[in-house]
Order: structure tokens, then sequence, then C-alpha cells
């Protein structure tokens, strides 16, 4: 979490605490629940491109130096490790793509309850103080 996250989290806080509709609460968890979401989508990424980088050196080692074996065998075991190296960065494309989709809804989420706070913020400054 960065300083800035941080920082807004704080207010986020104070916020709540002057939230007398819960409304609050609510926007808080889920920005929680897209946070959760977009960490495991990120993690998902990083493993299919550990896959695909696992695949690509399957392959280099198969090829250089499985040349011994017969052909059928080098031909079964260079195809099996290609499908997985494709599979595997078909879904880092998806995985890469449903990201920048939680990335956004994130944000989206984060800007909602940016300016529902600027509004009861404000609303709390409108309000006469009872203390002469």
């Amino acid at each position: 979490m960065t300083n800035r996250e941080q920082k807004q989290n704080d207010i986020l806080a104070q916020c709540i605490h002057d939230d007398s509709s819960g409304e609050l609460n609510h926007d808080e968890e889920r920005i929680r629940y897209a946070e959760r979401q977009e960490h495991c989508v990120r993690r998902a990424m990083w493993l299919m491109a550990l896959l695909a980088a696992f695949a690509a050196l399957a392959l280099g080692y198969s090829v250089i130096l499985l040349y011994e074996l017969p052909s059928y065998q080098t031909q079964l075991i260079n195809h099996v490790i290609i499908v997985v190296g494709l599979a595997s960065l078909t879904s880092l494309l998806a995985f890469a793509g449903f990201w920048i989709l939680c990335k956004h809804r994130l944000t989206a989420r984060r800007d909602e309850e940016r300016n529902f706070i600027l509004k009861l913020l404000s609303d709390r400054d409108k309000k006469p103080s009872k203390n002469p």
C-alpha cells in the first residue's frame, strides 16, 4: 500500500465515524473486495508467466539435450511442452485483460467513495454549529 493510499484510508476511517447512513461501510467493503480480486488476478498472471517461461526453458532443453531420443518421443514431448506454453500464454493474455478491468472497477469504486466523502464533508461543513 502506498503512502497516498494510506492517507486516503485514514481520511476514510475518520469519515466512517461521521457517516450515520452506513453507506461508507458498504462502499469500503466493495473496495476491499475489488482490491482482493485485483490482487488475485495479479497473482494468477504471475503464475501463468512463470509457467510460460518454464515451458520455453523446457522446449529449449528438449531441443538441445534430447537429440539422442527417437524422433517420435521428442515430438510428443515437444508437443506437450508447446501446448502447455501456448495455454499459459493465452491464459496470461486473458488474465491481463481481466486485470485491466479490475483496475478500472477499483478506480471507479474509489472515485465513487471519494465523491460521497466530499459530499459528506460539505454537508457537515454546512451544518450550523450549536456552540456560540
